[in-house]
């Protein structure tokens, strides 16, 4: 069997994912080729090899939500039905045989006035699998998403959740995949339902990276997200995490499993802010002094140290 899993779209951001009807905004603005250029990636991998998956796990903050503390600023619209619609569209692009829904951080997902739980809302939506251990609710009651799931496929056993320490320290950001796998081991000892269903995968994502960490007993990944840099990403150090595009995509059988990770190339779409200076800039400049007559030291025009008067 095939399994997909798709994190961190960010539905409603500026620089997140969105369909074609959200990817121009009246009046345009700077994210829009980024919108663009994301969507015509999501279309390739939704109609790739990877699509129609035996299932589909949304691991977390399908939406980008209000962005209340910037008043709005960085989303396209600040309604959660218009971002959730959106998203549940753009999931559906899968055609997956199968959904499950793992709810994301409660900032992005979660109206603080109203306590909607958003993406309860996308997978009823999507009509995804029900949330386990709800026999003795009404069917109409029942949840469709959660925080964490164990997810047994055809042998293997993966542990699907969001939230994850993030490092922008590039030889720390393994470390939080290992502490979560070796917890995952601890808990296979201590629930007593467990004994037949040992973890072997550990599935986060919320850290906008791929990694993938693997011991002898098990593997553990942080899955790629759909949301290029945004702008406060970028005032708070735009050179430590640069995020990654794309998905994880697992074949499954009789117990063994093989991987592949999808990633897109985000250069092409949100270029570095560079400036080229130098060609013509003396020329441009003339009549300008470039060091004070007789100081210590002022630099020639290639570049080296000189020293002028006495």
């Amino acid at each position: 069997m095939r399994v997909v899993v798709v994190s961190d779209l960010h539905v409603g951001s500026r620089v997140g994912l969105a369909n074609q009807d959200a990817a121009e905004v009246p009046g345009g603005d700077a994210g829009e080729p980024v919108r663009r250029a994301l969507y015509e990636a999501w279309c390739e991998a939704t109609s790739g090899p990877w699509a129609k998956p035996d299932a589909l796990v949304v691991n977390g903050d399908a939406i980008d939500g209000q962005n209340r503390k910037s008043g709005g600023i960085g989303t396209w619209t600040t309604s959660l039905y218009e971002q959730a619609e959106h998203a549940v569209g753009l999931l559906k692009m899968w055609r997956a045989k199968r959904i499950y829904v793992i709810r994301g951080s409660g900032y992005h997902v979660e109206a603080s006035y109203s306590g909607l739980q958003v993406e309860e809302y996308i997978a009823q939506k999507l009509k995804a699998e029900e949330y386990p251990n709800q026999d003795h609710m009404p069917a109409e009651r029942r949840q469709r998403s959660g925080w964490h799931w164990y997810l047994h496929f055809d042998g293997v056993t993966f542990h699907f959740s969001h939230r994850i320490g993030v490092s922008k320290v590039f030889h720390y950001q393994s470390t939080p995949t290992a502490r979560q796998m070796l917890q995952a081991k601890l808990n296979d000892q201590l629930r007593h339902e467990m004994p037949r269903y040992k973890t072997d995968c550990v599935v986060r994502s919320h850290a906008h990276y791929y990694n993938s960490v693997e011991y002898s007993g098990s593997q553990g990944w942080v899955t790629p997200c759909w949301k290029a840099l945004d702008e406060w990403m970028q005032s708070n150090g735009p050179l430590d995490i640069s995020p990654d595009i794309g998905f994880i995509g697992w074949s499954i059988r009789d117990g063994q499993y093989s991987y592949e990770k999808r990633l897109c190339d985000l250069t092409h779409f949100q270029r570095a802010p560079l400036s080229v200076v130098g060609v013509g800039w003396r020329k441009s400049t003339a009549g300008v002094k470039t060091g004070r007559s007789g100081g210590r030291s002022r630099r020639t025009a290639k570049g080296k140290q000189g020293r002028t008067g006495s």
